[in-house]
Protein backbone atom coordinates (compact mmCIF):
# COMPACT_ATOMS: atom_id res chain seq x y z
CA UNK A 1 0.00 0.00 0.00
CA UNK A 2 1.46 3.30 -1.03
CA UNK A 3 1.81 6.35 1.24
CA UNK A 4 0.20 9.54 1.39
CA UNK A 5 2.27 12.11 0.11
CA UNK A 6 3.58 14.70 2.49
CA UNK A 7 3.48 18.45 1.68
CA UNK A 8 5.76 20.78 3.00
CA UNK A 9 5.10 24.69 2.71
CA UNK A 10 4.99 28.07 4.39
CA UNK A 11 2.49 27.43 7.81
CA UNK A 12 -0.82 28.75 7.18
CA UNK A 13 -0.59 31.09 10.40
CA UNK A 14 1.72 33.48 8.74
CA UNK A 15 -1.93 34.64 6.93
CA UNK A 16 -2.75 35.88 10.13
CA UNK A 17 -0.09 37.03 11.26
CA UNK A 18 0.67 39.83 8.39
CA UNK A 19 -2.95 41.17 8.72
CA UNK A 20 -3.37 41.11 12.69
CA UNK A 21 0.45 42.27 12.77
CA UNK A 22 -0.24 45.58 10.06
CA UNK A 23 -4.31 45.83 11.74
CA UNK A 24 -2.46 46.54 14.96
CA UNK A 25 -0.02 48.79 13.83
CA UNK A 26 -2.56 50.45 11.64
CA UNK A 27 -4.84 51.15 15.07
CA UNK A 28 -1.94 52.20 16.98
CA UNK A 29 -1.16 55.03 14.45
CA UNK A 30 -5.06 56.20 14.35
CA UNK A 31 -4.04 57.67 17.99
CA UNK A 32 -0.71 58.68 17.15
CA UNK A 33 -1.93 60.45 13.92
CA UNK A 34 -2.80 63.84 15.10
CA UNK A 35 -0.09 64.78 17.95
CA UNK A 36 2.48 63.32 15.06
CA UNK A 37 0.51 65.96 12.85
CA UNK A 38 0.40 68.91 15.68
CA UNK A 39 4.36 68.11 15.97
CA UNK A 40 5.46 68.04 11.89
CA UNK A 41 3.56 71.87 11.71
CA UNK A 42 4.94 72.79 14.39
CA UNK A 43 8.90 71.89 13.44
CA UNK A 44 8.08 71.94 9.70
CA UNK A 45 5.05 73.70 9.09
CA UNK A 46 4.18 71.27 6.40
CA UNK A 47 2.93 67.36 6.86
CA UNK A 48 2.66 65.06 4.06
CA UNK A 49 -0.71 65.50 2.33
CA UNK A 50 -2.04 61.71 3.65
CA UNK A 51 -1.12 63.13 6.84
CA UNK A 52 -3.19 66.40 6.85
CA UNK A 53 -6.25 63.87 5.25
CA UNK A 54 -6.04 61.52 8.16
CA UNK A 55 -5.62 64.26 11.20
CA UNK A 56 -8.44 66.28 10.26
CA UNK A 57 -10.50 63.25 10.72
CA UNK A 58 -12.43 62.22 14.04
CA UNK A 59 -9.89 60.10 16.25
CA UNK A 60 -12.66 56.94 15.69
CA UNK A 61 -12.81 56.96 11.95
CA UNK A 62 -8.49 57.99 11.64
CA UNK A 63 -8.51 54.32 13.91
CA UNK A 64 -10.95 52.51 11.58
CA UNK A 65 -9.09 53.61 8.45
CA UNK A 66 -5.76 53.13 9.38
CA UNK A 67 -6.96 49.60 10.98
CA UNK A 68 -8.68 48.64 8.05
CA UNK A 69 -5.48 49.79 5.58
CA UNK A 70 -3.58 47.67 7.88
CA UNK A 71 -5.38 44.61 7.39
CA UNK A 72 -6.03 45.10 3.41
CA UNK A 73 -1.81 45.20 3.20
CA UNK A 74 -1.74 42.40 5.39
CA UNK A 75 -3.92 39.96 3.66
CA UNK A 76 -2.07 41.38 0.66
CA UNK A 77 1.52 40.69 1.80
CA UNK A 78 0.51 37.08 3.07
CA UNK A 79 -0.68 36.40 -0.12
CA UNK A 80 2.66 37.68 -1.60
CA UNK A 81 4.43 35.60 0.30
CA UNK A 82 2.45 32.46 0.14
CA UNK A 83 2.81 32.70 -3.76
CA UNK A 84 6.64 33.03 -3.25
CA UNK A 85 7.31 30.62 -0.67
CA UNK A 86 8.78 27.08 -2.47
CA UNK A 87 6.25 23.84 -1.87
CA UNK A 88 7.76 20.23 -1.62
CA UNK A 89 6.08 17.42 -2.18
CA UNK A 90 7.41 14.14 -1.61
CA UNK A 91 5.96 10.72 -2.49
CA UNK A 92 6.72 7.26 -3.67
CA UNK A 93 7.80 8.52 -7.04
CA UNK A 94 9.75 11.46 -6.07
CA UNK A 95 10.13 15.21 -5.07
CA UNK A 96 8.07 17.65 -6.57
CA UNK A 97 9.04 21.21 -6.42
CA UNK A 98 7.04 24.38 -6.48
CA UNK A 99 8.14 28.01 -6.57
CA UNK A 100 6.13 30.97 -8.25
CA UNK A 101 5.55 29.90 -11.82
CA UNK A 102 8.42 27.37 -11.72
CA UNK A 103 7.95 23.32 -11.00
CA UNK A 104 10.26 20.65 -11.09
CA UNK A 105 10.83 16.94 -10.67
CA UNK A 106 13.54 14.53 -8.92
CA UNK A 107 12.50 10.74 -9.19
CA UNK A 108 12.92 9.19 -6.02
CA UNK A 109 15.85 6.70 -7.31
CA UNK A 110 18.38 9.52 -8.47
CA UNK A 111 18.00 10.72 -4.43
CA UNK A 112 20.93 9.76 -2.57
CA UNK A 113 20.21 12.33 0.51
CA UNK A 114 18.21 15.51 0.62
CA UNK A 115 20.11 18.29 3.92
CA UNK A 116 20.82 21.76 4.23
CA UNK A 117 22.72 24.36 3.02
CA UNK A 118 22.16 26.99 5.27
CA UNK A 119 18.25 27.84 4.31
CA UNK A 120 18.71 25.82 1.39
CA UNK A 121 17.04 22.60 0.15
CA UNK A 122 19.47 20.52 -1.70
CA UNK A 123 19.25 16.93 -2.99
CA UNK A 124 22.01 15.28 -4.11
CA UNK A 125 22.79 12.23 -6.17
CA UNK A 126 24.62 9.27 -5.43
CA UNK A 127 28.41 11.23 -7.25
CA UNK A 128 27.46 14.29 -4.70
CA UNK A 129 26.27 15.98 -7.61
CA UNK A 130 23.27 18.60 -6.29
CA UNK A 131 19.90 17.19 -8.23
CA UNK A 132 18.06 20.15 -6.98
CA UNK A 133 18.72 23.43 -4.37
CA UNK A 134 15.81 25.74 -3.50
CA UNK A 135 16.11 28.68 -0.92
CA UNK A 136 14.02 26.72 2.07
CA UNK A 137 14.13 29.49 4.33
CA UNK A 138 9.76 29.54 5.21
CA UNK A 139 9.68 25.78 5.54
CA UNK A 140 9.83 24.25 8.67
CA UNK A 141 12.82 22.02 9.15
CA UNK A 142 11.21 19.15 11.24
CA UNK A 143 8.39 19.21 8.62
CA UNK A 144 11.39 18.93 5.45
CA UNK A 145 13.16 15.74 7.81
CA UNK A 146 9.76 14.05 8.15
CA UNK A 147 8.73 14.50 4.58
CA UNK A 148 12.09 12.76 3.39
CA UNK A 149 12.28 9.88 6.32
CA UNK A 150 9.20 9.24 5.38
CA UNK A 151 9.75 7.57 1.92
CA UNK A 152 12.91 6.25 2.83
CA UNK A 153 15.29 9.04 2.14
CA UNK A 154 18.49 9.89 3.76
CA UNK A 155 18.34 13.52 5.19
CA UNK A 156 21.06 15.85 6.85
CA UNK A 157 20.36 18.72 8.63
CA UNK A 158 23.42 20.09 7.48
CA UNK A 159 25.50 20.02 4.35
CA UNK A 160 27.92 17.05 4.33
CA UNK A 161 30.48 18.41 1.89
CA UNK A 162 30.60 21.98 3.11
CA UNK A 163 34.07 21.82 3.94
CA UNK A 164 34.82 20.55 0.24
CA UNK A 165 33.56 24.22 -1.41
CA UNK A 166 36.27 26.30 -2.29
CA UNK A 167 36.16 30.06 -3.19
CA UNK A 168 36.35 29.88 -7.43
CA UNK A 169 39.45 32.59 -8.81
CA UNK A 170 39.52 33.11 -12.21
CA UNK A 171 42.84 30.79 -13.65
CA UNK A 172 42.69 28.82 -10.04
CA UNK A 173 45.23 26.23 -10.66
CA UNK A 174 43.22 22.65 -10.39
CA UNK A 175 40.63 23.36 -12.73
CA UNK A 176 40.35 22.86 -16.33
CA UNK A 177 39.85 25.13 -19.22
CA UNK A 178 36.62 24.37 -20.33
CA UNK A 179 35.28 24.22 -16.59
CA UNK A 180 37.15 27.60 -15.78
CA UNK A 181 35.15 29.02 -18.72
CA UNK A 182 31.75 27.97 -17.54
CA UNK A 183 32.10 29.37 -14.15
CA UNK A 184 33.34 32.61 -16.10
CA UNK A 185 30.70 32.63 -18.15
CA UNK A 186 28.37 32.11 -15.21
CA UNK A 187 29.69 34.98 -13.01
CA UNK A 188 29.71 37.42 -15.92
CA UNK A 189 26.15 36.22 -16.14
CA UNK A 190 25.70 36.71 -12.55
CA UNK A 191 26.55 40.15 -12.68
CA UNK A 192 24.67 40.82 -15.64
CA UNK A 193 21.36 39.49 -13.87
CA UNK A 194 20.92 36.74 -16.84
CA UNK A 195 19.43 34.22 -14.61
CA UNK A 196 18.61 31.91 -17.52
CA UNK A 197 22.32 31.70 -18.53
CA UNK A 198 23.58 31.03 -14.61
CA UNK A 199 21.07 28.35 -14.51
CA UNK A 200 22.53 27.02 -17.90
CA UNK A 201 25.99 27.28 -16.99
CA UNK A 202 25.06 25.35 -13.85
CA UNK A 203 23.29 22.23 -15.99
CA UNK A 204 26.70 22.66 -17.82
CA UNK A 205 28.92 22.13 -14.86
CA UNK A 206 26.50 19.16 -13.47
CA UNK A 207 27.52 17.25 -16.48
CA UNK A 208 31.23 18.24 -15.72
CA UNK A 209 31.16 16.88 -12.74
CA UNK A 210 31.07 20.26 -10.28
CA UNK A 211 28.91 21.52 -7.89
CA UNK A 212 28.59 25.38 -7.68
CA UNK A 213 26.96 27.60 -5.43
CA UNK A 214 26.73 31.41 -4.72
CA UNK A 215 28.22 33.09 -1.29
CA UNK A 216 28.08 36.95 -0.81
CA UNK A 217 28.19 37.42 -4.39
CA UNK A 218 30.85 34.93 -5.00
CA UNK A 219 30.76 31.82 -6.66
CA UNK A 220 32.42 28.19 -4.43
CA UNK A 221 32.93 25.39 -6.24
CA UNK A 222 33.66 21.45 -5.21
CA UNK A 223 34.16 18.44 -7.15
CA UNK A 224 31.73 15.90 -7.53
CA UNK A 225 32.83 11.89 -6.85
CA UNK A 226 34.02 10.91 -10.20
CA UNK A 227 32.12 8.44 -11.91
CA UNK A 228 30.67 7.90 -15.67
CA UNK A 229 28.01 9.98 -16.10
CA UNK A 230 24.53 8.88 -15.97
CA UNK A 231 21.70 10.31 -18.42
CA UNK A 232 19.10 9.67 -16.11
CA UNK A 233 20.53 11.63 -13.45
CA UNK A 234 21.22 14.61 -16.31
CA UNK A 235 17.82 14.71 -16.75
CA UNK A 236 16.65 14.12 -13.51
CA UNK A 237 18.48 17.80 -12.63
CA UNK A 238 16.93 19.08 -15.81
CA UNK A 239 13.40 18.16 -14.71
CA UNK A 240 14.30 20.05 -11.16
CA UNK A 241 13.62 23.34 -11.14
CA UNK A 242 17.14 24.60 -12.58
CA UNK A 243 17.09 27.93 -10.80
CA UNK A 244 19.94 29.23 -9.30
CA UNK A 245 19.25 30.67 -5.35
CA UNK A 246 20.48 34.28 -6.36
CA UNK A 247 18.28 34.12 -9.38
CA UNK A 248 15.03 33.30 -7.98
Amino acid sequence: MSKQPVVVQMPPIWGWLFPLGLGAVGFGLGFAVRPVFTWMMNLFDGAPAPLRVVAVLPTLWAVLILTAVGVAAGVWLARQAREEALVVIVDDMGVYFTHQSHAGFVPAEAVAAAMLDGKELILVDDRTRELARHKAEDLNTAELEKAFTTFGHRWEPNHLYDDQFKRWVDGRPGLDERTNNLLRDRGRAMTDGQAGTVSAMTDKLFEVGVVVRDRDDRQEYRIAEPGETDSSAVEARSTSDGEHPTTQ
